[in-house]
């Protein structure tokens, strides 16, 4: 009699040890680029990537600690399993060593559970020659800078630039404008927005049609998350999935657009 409610006593706990497990707060590290990379993160905690990973978060009951470093700092923090996430991460082939992205049930990249899709473009004086014309550089013999760890290094050295890599778009856009670069690439709505916010380097300065490339931004797991929390991260990527199709973000978007 004894032993069986011992047993009886050794179920209830377990059972409430259990509950107690998945009812407690969950807490999760994501690093973001400490430059803006407008208008998807920005240095004060706002950006509509941020805003969206924050209320899917949220609304799952999980706390973020979000913290910022240069974005090859996010990458290697990631590859060393020092942080549980970074955003937004363009997909390399590379990055598959470092982290892990939203796949379909057949393993492939899963583009529809992404958190936007933007655009990369060159950059030049307003004198210069340089050109893209969509497939190749036209009349490059200068050096290309651009922010370091950014994807769009890998096109640039596969059609024959020289790359400086810089701190930020800001020191990208200061370079170009002084003539210590033929060109500048970085994400269209970055380099925009800080033109914008340099009006002598904006006199200097023109984009060049048409972009480099465009492309599909994630929320990406370290190995050691993902492996340990598989079930969380696809309901992360599902739920910013959800969250992106719906008005509130519509209003988000609107919202935030409206006060940069």
């Amino acid at each position: 009699m004894r032993r069986v409610r011992l047993l009886c006593f050794i179920c209830v706990v377990l059972a409430v040890s259990a509950t107690v497990s998945v009812a407690a707060p969950r807490s999760i590290t994501m690093a973001i680029e400490d430059d803006n990379f407008y208008p998807w993160t920005m240095k004060d905690g706002s950006g509509i990537d941020s805003l969206l990973v924050k209320k899917a978060a949220e609304n799952l009951g999980v706390h973020l600690d979000i913290v910022l470093f240069p974005w090859k700092r996010c990458l290697s923090a990631l590859k060393n399993n020092s942080v549980d996430a970074i955003f937004p991460a363009s997909y390399k082939k590379d990055r598959l060593e470092m982290g892990v992205y939203p796949t379909t049930v057949g393993g492939a990249l899963d583009i529809s559970r992404s958190l936007h899709s933007s655009s990369y473009s060159l950059y030049v004086r307003k004198n210069s020659v340089l050109s893209w014309d969509g497939e190749a550089f036209v009349n490059l013999h200068g050096k290309i800078g651009a922010p370091g760890g950014y994807s769009i290094i890998e096109l640039l050295l596969e059609k024959g630039a020289t790359v400086v890599e810089v701190n930020s778009t800001d020191q990208l856009m200061k370079m170009l404008a002084v003539g210590r670069l033929q060109g500048g690439a970085t994400a269209t709505a970055c380099g925009d927005y800080a033109l914008k916010n340099d009006y002598k380097s904006a006199m200097q300065i023109r984009a060049v049609s048409p972009p480099l490339a465009r492309k599909p931004y994630f929320l990406m797991f370290s190995h050691g998350f993902f492996k340990k929390n598989k079930r969380l991260a696809e309901q992360l990527w599902d739920e910013i999935t959800r969250i992106r199709r719906s008005e509130l973000y519509e209003k988000m978007y609107d919202n935030f657009m409206r006060d940069k």
